[in-house]
């Protein structure tokens, strides 16, 4: 059977090439062909929004970075590169009026300097307002601010108590106490510049005085030492209301029940009351100054005896020739000038006894501190006694407080020399009213630190007769 040839295909047909890919596709990593992916135009929506964002991120951090700078020096220039870094909707304004009570209520020796903050920020954007919603209110958004930190900060939270660690507890317990009195003052502060109504602070004292517990007296104490010279007259509406605030706190302060440290303040506010609102007692914490006046400041407080110790040419050599025709004696030199106490010297023996624990290496350090002159060895006490007490790590104020207690004895120091005895009483005077103020709202837990740490350390001393009973339950009184 003759077979039947086949016709051949087509050249062109058996051999044909792929077909060359649109222009919209592209080559996947497993080789097929699949669609471009669209990018956005420079004007469509998602790239308008992902501007808005990026937008508002530079404007915050702007914000954040002026903050950071702020002071009292840098104020003026800062302050119009607050106003140039571009706030211009009203959530720009919610996150400033937030960065500042962050750092009000955590700073409370510049709450004063961003009180006037809010105060200029209030003018220049009632000259410019960024809205045209009649809502829009710089101060309403302040005061929304403020009653949220308020009611944030009201009670201590109760995760605090189920802390078993101590130090971590006192931590958490002095952040909380921190931020409300830091709230509270800053309310203060804002109320003084009539930058939020007196009737908000008539009804801060009703909340807090409505349930007394420690904290909340504490609180109410501290907002009516502010509050007080500026509300406490007669031609103020709400002064009937404010006296008889004043009369529950002195009948809460008589209970035998009212906590021992909330009737201390209480006494406070109504003695400074009592003197017409002028504070006579000793600052610890100092507000911020410039530049130019921490050093007159401390021009001001050079002793005498630092300024005169300037040279004399009596009994130096007049020239290179001979080596002078005048013969050097003993009383043509002059007299050392008497050391004084090293704080910042003192600070970092701290600092490094927190790194190295070496105990006996603090002790040579401070061995090489010379002591002050006897009328200033008091005050010096009482400071060294402050840093300590400020100190976090336990170990670091037991071995502190300890070898502080040996500077009575002779022998420590490199020249023999120790600290006279009366300097005990002293310092004990001065530390007690430094506590009463402002070193017990940094430190929460002085009471304890007190008790269980600085009274061990002065029994050697009282065994030795240098110490009068008197001055250890003076201290011991703090822990009441």
């Amino acid at each position: 059977r003759t077979p039947v040839p086949r016709s051949p295909k087509p050249q062109a047909e058996a051999w044909a090439p792929a077909p060359a890919p649109s222009p919209q596709l592209v080559r996947s990593p497993g080789g097929a062909w699949a669609p471009k992916p669209l990018k956005p135009s420079a004007n469509s929506w998602a790239a308008r929004q992902r501007e808005a964002a990026d937008e508002d991120t530079r404007v915050v951090r702007s914000i954040k970075s002026m903050l950071n700078k702020l002071t009292v020096e840098k104020f003026p220039q800062l302050y119009d590169q607050l106003l140039a870094c571009g706030i211009r909707t009203t959530g720009h304004v919610q996150a400033l009026i937030k960065e500042v009570f962050q750092k009000a209520t955590t700073q409370h020796h510049f709450i004063d300097m961003y009180a006037d903050l809010c105060s200029l920020l209030n003018e220049h954007f009632m000259d410019s307002p960024i809205s045209e919603d009649p809502k829009f209110n710089f101060k309403r958004l302040l005061l929304n601010e403020c009653q949220s930190s308020f009611e944030r900060h009201l009670t201590p939270p109760e995760d605090t108590k189920h802390i078993e660690d101590f130090d971590e507890r006192s931590v958490a317990e002095h952040k909380y106490k921190t931020r409300m009195l830091g709230t509270i003052r800053f309310v203060g502060a804002l109320l003084v510049r009539k930058m939020l109504v007196a009737k908000v602070m008539l009804a801060i004292c009703a909340e807090l005085i409505s349930d007394p517990t420690p904290e909340a007296l504490e609180s109410l104490a501290a907002l009516l030492t502010v509050v007080g010279p500026t509300f406490d007259k007669k031609e103020f509406p709400g002064h009937a209301t404010l006296i008889g605030i004043f009369c529950e706190l002195e009948a809460i302060a008589k209970k035998p029940k009212c906590d021992a440290r909330a009737k201390c303040l209480i006494q406070d506010v109504l003695d400074l009351r009592a003197e017409g609102w002028k504070d006579h007692r000793p600052k610890r914490i100092e507000g911020p100054m410039k530049l130019t006046e921490v050093a007159q400041r401390a021009a001001e407080e050079q002793p005498a005896v630092m300024r005169s110790n300037t040279w004399s040419p009596q009994g130096a050599w007049n020239s290179w020739d001979g080596w002078g025709s005048q013969a050097w004696t003993p009383q043509a030199a002059q007299k050392p000038a008497t050391a004084l106490f090293d704080r910042d010297a003192f600070r970092m023996l701290l600092l490094e006894l927190r790194c190295s624990r070496d105990e006996a290496g603090a002790a040579d350090r401070l061995a090489q501190f010379p002591p002050p002159p006897a009328t200033m060895q008091g005050a010096e006490l009482s400071f060294i006694w402050s840093e300590i007490a400020q100190e976090g790590a336990p170990f670091v104020r037991k071995v502190a407080f300890g070898l502080t207690a040996k500077l009575f004895f002779k022998g420590l120091t490199s020249t023999g020399a120790c600290w006279e005895a009366r300097a005990l009483a002293d310092g004990v005077r001065d530390f007690v009213k430094n506590a009463g103020g402002d070193l017990i709202v940094d430190v929460p837990t002085l009471p304890d630190i007190v008790k269980q740490e600085l009274v061990p350390t002065l029994k050697p001393l009282k065994v030795g007769g240098l110490i009068p009973e008197s001055s250890i339950k003076s201290l011991l009184s703090l822990a009441l």
